[in-house]
């Protein structure tokens, strides 16, 4: 019995560990790395620092106002990460076939329908307006297939998801100001992302001509948060082995 009340005390550091690990990553994000290979280093900077700033802001006003709509913004999260690898595998590799390109944006548009599926699972939440505002807006990263006025597209479902905003503002009017907090940061993000786009990708997602053509293989090996090197594939993340968990001396006393 003793043994056994060892070990779950052994698990639960273990799990606490990993919740501290999570939580700590979500606010921090790792300096980018940008291969010599990249035809474009700017655009992937930029692209970096909507995640570093605005990105991140948004995500930690959603936890302060629930768990709810923290997990939402969590999942916004995912699809940013996911976009700056085809943002990085773009600025390294040639434009690929139609049919190539089809099953490298697939993955991203299959994260953007959960995000909205979460908003319908969700009806009954007292923060739907909260879930309806981003569903509405978060098909704006579906602006790689646009090739003509992408930046646009952007500033279309901003204004989706800006009429749920307001209507948060409306709900919340006499409440504290984490709401206008939390809806000035969504759109600060959307903004953010159209002065982006119009930037570096005026007509369509830009690809670099003198790189090997991009292929799909390479990229969903690799999780939304993984680099591309100049080989276009993914780099794998380091694995927690046996012997970290050993250095982590969890000893109950």
């Amino acid at each position: 019995m003793e043994r056994l009340d060892s070990l779950l005390c052994r698990l639960e550091k273990v799990t606490i560990l990993l919740e501290a690990a999570v939580v700590n990553n979500m606010y921090r994000t790792s300096p980018i790395k940008i291969s010599s290979e990249s035809g474009n280093p700017s655009s992937i900077k930029e692209f970096h620092e909507i995640v570093t700033s605005p990105l991140s802001e948004y995500v930690r006003n959603s936890f302060e106002i629930g768990d709810i709509v923290g997990n939402h913004a969590s999942m916004v999260k995912q699809c940013f990460l996911m976009q700056e690898g085809i943002i990085k595998l773009a600025a390294e590799c040639s434009k690929p076939s139609d049919s190539e390109l089809k099953l490298i944006i697939t993955p991203l548009g299959n994260l953007i329908e959960e995000v909205i599926k979460f908003k319908d699972n969700n009806r009954s939440s007292n923060f739907f307006n909260h879930l309806s505002a981003v569903a509405e807006s978060v098909t704006a990263l579906g602006w790689l297939s646009d090739t003509v006025a992408p930046s646009t597209y952007v500033k279309t479902m901003q204004e989706a998801g800006e009429f749920f905003t307001n209507r948060v503002l409306m709900e919340y009017k006499n409440n504290d100001t984490i709401h206008r907090a939390w809806k000035k940061s969504l759109m600060s993000v959307w903004t953010a992302l159209q002065v982006y786009v119009n930037k570096h990708h005026t007509t369509g997602l830009v690809w670099n001509a003198r790189g090997k053509p991009a292929v799909a293989s390479k990229l969903s090996k690799s999780s939304p948060t993984r680099e591309v090197n100049s080989n276009c594939s993914a780099q794998s993340p380091p694995v927690l082995t046996a012997s970290h968990l050993a250095a982590m001396s969890l000893v109950c006393v």
